[in-house]
């Protein structure tokens, strides 16, 4: 295996990574929002704020 080979292995492995815990962080949040909503119309606000936080919190780590 030459070393051209082995960075497209290891792109597509971090792009795969990345994509999964993207993917899980929406749901996450798209539940999050949806709970809040279904409980109380006045902690959408509240949420969408958590939301955010949790956000810088993901791509600061």
């Amino acid at each position: 295996m030459n070393v051209c080979q082995l960075l497209e292995e290891m792109r597509t492995l971090v792009f795969y990574v990345v994509l999964r815990y993207f993917v899980v962080w929406i749901l996450h949040c798209v539940y999050f929002v949806f709970v809040n909503m279904s409980h109380n119309q006045l902690k959408i606000p509240f949420a969408v704020n958590l939301i955010c936080q949790e956000q810088t919190v993901f791509l600061s780590v």
